[in-house]
């Protein structure tokens, strides 16, 4: 067991069973708590080893849709993750989840502007695709009553 901190993520339902398959502590009867509204799925791990890093770059090499976050440990700060189908960016955070930016006696680095600049666009898609899994959910619910 190493360095422990909370876990969070945040994905479509429809796509569950793919986290599960890469990870069995993904299974939605795993999370320590798991909320599931307007087809999105919520989960928390109470400790995680390392603050989830293992799994949010597994998951994005296998090019998967998520938002994470986590809380610091003892060599890392904490975190928020966005990926969208694979494109990836953490970000330093506060306890309240809002990303920091580093700023030196030189300025803020271009690097992490881009970095910053980068989370927020793949942000927003993430946002679009749980919206349309949302519709994909309400629409198969809807055939599901009618049928």
């Amino acid at each position: 067991m190493g360095d422990r901190a909370w876990f969070q993520i945040e994905f479509a339902e429809k796509d569950q069973q793919k986290f599960a398959d890469l990870d069995d502590e993904f299974n939605k009867d795993n999370f320590d708590e798991v909320d599931i509204n307007s087809g999105i799925l919520s989960g928390t791990f109470y400790e995680m080893n390392y603050g989830g890093y293992s799994q949010i770059d597994k998951f994005a090499e296998a090019k998967l849709t998520f938002r994470a976050n986590h809380g610091a440990g003892g060599n890392y700060p904490a975190g928020e993750a966005v990926c969208f189908n694979g494109w990836l960016r953490e970000l330093v955070s506060d306890d309240h989840e809002s990303v920091m930016v580093p700023i030196t006696k030189e300025g803020v680095s271009q690097r992490y502007l881009d970095h910053a600049r980068e989370f927020f666009e793949i942000n927003d898609k993430i946002d679009e695709y749980f919206k349309n899994a949302n519709i994909q959910n309400n629409s198969h619910s809807n055939l599901k009553k009618t049928a």
